[in-house]
């Protein structure tokens, strides 16, 4: 696998976002696209750079520009557009600048291009020179990079209108290169209904129909797992709910047999009781009595003394 730069310019690193690699230049004088082609072996399509059978591919990139355009009532058919022919990021920071000095008269432009400044200068006759003779000046100049009419700002847009303004008019910009991304050659996944949901999405974005065949498979499997996980819940529920019976049942009988050993038969506890209590008070009674006695109720007696 090769690079259009020097390999010394190109990092190869993890993408910040999902599994795969990027090839980013490191280069900051900038200027180049990547450019990776296959040259011996598989690497580049094993590392996913490449697909199978593909000899080359480009990075994706944008290119810079930069719009020209004059306030009303000087805007129509006057506008312009001037870009680099090449992506990335090279072709930003041209200065475009209008003159005026009186070398060209009547529908005239001369333009030139200073690499050493990035200086694109087109001379005009202010007021007579359109916007059509000037795109043609600067494309006569041999340099990176090419002018047209601007049709986003003016649909109308034909080049008849005159050019009314000197000094700078516009600096390109906007031009970036963007990471070499490879896919990811080892694309796994979880199986399951929020998968399968999302598979489909994508498929019926991109009208796939292979893949919505598959996302309907994937989907047909997910329901029959889910009434088998509906089936199992309820056998498990129907268990439990045999346990939780069975669980009250016990701790009936339990009371009631804590309730032969250790509660008390109210009738003969009140029985006993009151039996018990007319004991302790005619006790009571009798040791009240014989608290009293004292010794003069006692006297001596004779022989067949009654008293």
């Amino acid at each position: 696998m090769t690079t259009t730069q020097d390999i010394n310019r190109i990092v190869d690193q993890l993408t910040a976002y999902g599994k795969g690699l990027e090839a980013v230049d490191n280069n900051a004088a900038g200027g180049h696209v990547v450019t990776i082609t296959r040259v011996n072996g598989f690497a580049a399509v094993d590392l996913g750079f490449l697909s199978k059978g593909q000899e080359t591919a480009t990075a994706p990139a944008t290119v810079s520009d930069a719009s020209i355009s004059f306030a009303p009532p000087n805007d129509t058919n006057t506008a312009l557009r001037v870009f680099a022919v090449t992506p990335g990021v090279a072709g930003n920071g041209l200065t475009i600048t209008f003159v005026d000095t009186g070398a060209v008269t009547g529908n005239v432009a001369n333009a030139s291009y200073d690499s050493g400044t990035t200086t694109l200068t087109v001379d005009i006759d202010q007021g007579t020179t359109t916007a059509v003779t000037t795109m043609n000046a600067i494309n006569s100049v041999s340099f990176p990079y090419d002018a047209e009419l601007d049709l986003t700002v003016d649909l109308t847009n034909n080049g008849s209108g005159f050019v009314q303004a000197t000094g700078v008019v516009g600096v390109t910009a906007g031009g970036a290169e963007q990471p070499f991304l490879s896919r990811d050659v080892n694309a796994q996944e979880t199986k399951g209904i929020f998968n399968s949901l999302l598979r489909l999405t994508s498929a019926l974005n991109s009208f796939d129909l292979s893949q919505i065949e598959r996302a309907a498979a994937m989907l047909d499997d997910d329901f029959e797992r889910l009434i088998f996980a509906r089936a199992e819940v309820g056998a498990r529920e129907r268990t439990f709910d045999t346990l939780r019976r069975r669980h009250e049942n016990e701790e009936i009988e339990l009371k009631s047999s804590l309730s032969d050993e250790i509660d008390a038969d109210l009738v003969q506890t009140i029985s006993d009781l009151t039996a018990r209590q007319v004991s302790i008070e005619a006790t009571l009674r009798l040791v009240g009595q014989s608290l009293q006695l004292s010794l003069l109720n006692f006297r001596p007696c004779k022989k067949y003394c009654v008293s």
